[in-house]
């Protein structure tokens, strides 16, 4: 305590002084100056196995332990199986999808979960190095493992709204 208070820059070591005896003062009369406030995020961490769906598995998870509003900090892995949602998906022509049954490298995931929802993109790359990505669809099967960490946001609630703009569900975040 007193090392914050010494780092702190102050215009003379009177007024030093002075915040440290009223810290000290509040201390000593049961008066707490530093309060840890409510964390307002906590993070999980977990592993999918060898066969597991990335999407169902996530999706499961957040159902299972009742989280509203999760983003996806990390994840490394490899996949068996990819299955993506490209780029050239609209209104008119959701459903452009692809499929791969090989080995991929999971470079990276990043994403919204809420509510039984998500909206998720995956970066892989395969034997060659090269990358490529998409929308997370299901099918996404893993190969030896997928370490995933994810932060639950308290104060929010994700949710899905259809959006007659670009015809797909969107988030609608909420504040709780």
């Amino acid at each position: 305590f007193f090392s914050i208070l010494s780092a702190m820059q102050f215009e003379s070591p009177l007024v030093l002084s002075a915040v440290a005896a009223a810290c000290v003062a509040g201390v000593m009369l049961g008066l707490s100056t530093w309060r840890r406030p409510r964390p307002t995020c906590q993070y999980h961490v977990l592993r999918l196995c060898p066969g597991e769906d990335v999407k169902a598995c996530l999706l499961r998870y957040i159902k299972a332990h009742n989280l509203n509003a999760v983003a996806v900090v990390t994840c490394v892995g490899s996949l068996q199986r990819a299955t993506l949602r490209l780029a050239n998906a609209d209104r008119d022509n959701p459903n452009q999808i692809k499929t791969w049954d090989q080995r991929f490298e999971i470079c990276s995931l990043v994403g919204t979960l809420g509510r039984g929802s998500c909206h998720l993109h995956m970066t892989i790359a395969d034997a060659d190095g090269q990358c490529f990505g998409g929308h997370v669809v299901d099918g996404n099967l893993v190969f030896t493992t997928a370490e995933i960490v994810l932060v639950q946001l308290h104060d929010w609630v994700f949710e899905r709204q259809y959006d007659s703009a670009t015809g797909f569900p969107e988030l609608h975040p909420v504040t709780v």
